[in-house]
């Protein structure tokens, strides 16, 4: 089964391309909500790599979250077994985290279950879990806090699409455990302020590199409330340099938001045909995920299918702990300001969410030259899951989706490496700056 997906926002995610990617994504924290047509990531991006993030829980506020104390050690180790079975079911990384980072989380199960229950508050619990979720080694897995259930409240609110999700939102113990408020917060906004002549938001930067020659476009975060903030000044700049032989994406700290951003304000400005693109998603079949899949559109297609597809690096778990598959394919409509010269795209590891989908599209149609450092990776994939503990009301975010690319090789294990590799980490002064000059020194060769 195939999913197309089309320059039409209505086509294409209901009005969301929801990966959400890492908006509020403090050390553990990363959220985001789609993937095989959209996603707001969980976020904007906060510019911390995916490993780390998953690997630091931060500190939890006092103010985060209800500060009441109130479960017993029973009903700790009940929402610990509940998370756990969910988890067991529908989760789609533990061979890859085996394999990438040695851990057999599932084997660890009495050690966790000692570490929560011996928590003696309610916040003390909360964080234990987001220590045993960044076990787990990923970006988009942790326990929801106050700011980032405001903002999936927000953004699902109102949507028939994504009905499963607010409903869990909506639960009394979870409203009292989050101190829902009518006023939804926005998570990851920058707090730069103007830095150069020609930045046109908080979002974004843009300048003349060499007049008449190179171009530089930075963007920060793929964040839904950027997407259509952003798109007109995206376009009044790549129509004033179209004559340019040479432009500089720059997405290195961009921890990802909404597909829908960097399709229909970057790829539509920049291309005059269809870019042909497949990847592969494959689901667990676990009984909590179905309503989600079912709200999605995601057909049940039996993974044996996948022995057709001709993958040579499809992992072994994939024909025997998986149910089902999806073919995703884009088809994003040209909306050309008539750029014909060459683009290069700057990555690094916070690439991550639905900026990584934008990095694997971009090299695997040729639509940019990759340079920087291998990508922070889960960027196939669907609107994360999310479950509320039946105690505690705390709300745990998850991936449903093994992301494969077109050979079958898992993405968030093996990420984006760039066509060319050199020290990612930015400059202020762009002549100094090791990715750019690469780019350019590229640029000239051609």
């Amino acid at each position: 089964m195939q999913k197309t997906i089309h320059s039409n926002r209505a086509t294409v995610c209901s009005s969301l391309i929801l990966l959400l990617a890492l908006t509020g994504c403090n050390g553990g924290n990363s959220g985001n909500p789609d993937g095989a047509a959209a996603y707001p990531d969980s976020g904007s991006g906060s510019g911390t790599a995916a490993a780390e993030v998953a690997a630091t829980p931060s500190a939890v506020p006092a103010t985060a979250l209800s500060a009441e104390s109130t479960l017993t050690r029973e009903q700790k180790h009940e929402d610990f077994e509940y998370m756990y079975k969910i988890l067991q079911e529908n989760y789609p990384f533990f061979e890859v985290n085996k394999r990438a980072n040695g851990v057999d989380w599932l084997a660890d199960k009495d050690k966790y279950l000692e570490k929560v229950e011996e928590t003696p508050t309610d916040l003390q619990f909360y964080g234990a879990l987001n220590e045993i979720l960044a076990d787990l080694h990923n970006g988009h897995t942790y326990m929801l806090e106050r700011e980032m259930y405001q903002y999936y409240r927000q953004i699902f609110d109102g949507n028939p699409v994504y009905k499963p999700w607010s409903d869990i939102l909506e639960q009394k113990q979870v409203k009292d455990r989050y101190g829902a408020v009518e006023a939804a917060a926005t998570p990851g906004e920058s707090s730069r302020g103007s830095q150069a002549e020609l930045t046109q938001s908080l979002n974004l930067f843009h300048r003349i590199l060499e007049p008449g020659k190179s171009a530089y476009l930075q963007v920060e975060s793929f964040g839904t409330e950027y997407t259509e903030q952003d798109g007109p000044a995206i376009a009044d700049f790549l129509s004033e340099i179209k004559d340019y032989p040479t432009l500089i994406l720059d997405i290195r700290g961009n921890g990802g938001g909404d597909q829908w951003y960097w399709m229909s304000n970057i790829v539509a400005k920049l291309t005059d045909k269809k870019l042909p693109y497949k990847e592969y998603l494959l689901f667990r079949g676990g009984d909590y995920e179905q309503p989600f899949l079912a709200s999605r559109g995601f057909g049940e297609v039996p993974v044996k299918g996948l022995e057709q597809e001709k993958l040579p690096k499809l992992p072994p778990e994939a024909m025997t702990d998986f149910k089902s598959y999806f073919v995703n394919t884009y088809d994003i409509t040209p909306d050309p300001v008539g750029f014909k010269g060459e683009i290069y795209l700057l990555v690094d590891r916070n690439v991550y969410s639905s900026s990584e989908s934008f990095a694997t599209f971009a090299k695997s149609t040729g639509f940019a030259t990759l340079v920087g450092e291998k990508t922070g990776g889960d960027g196939i994939g669907a609107t994360p899951l999310i479950a509320a503990l039946p105690n505690s009301g705390f709300v745990l975010n998850f991936p449903v989706v093994l992301g494969l690319t077109a050979d079958g090789s898992p993405n968030d294990e093996f990420k984006t490496l760039p066509d060319a590799v050199v020290n990612a980490g930015k400059n202020r002064e762009w002549h100094k700056d090791e990715a750019i000059q690469k780019a350019l020194e590229l640029a000239a060769s051609k």
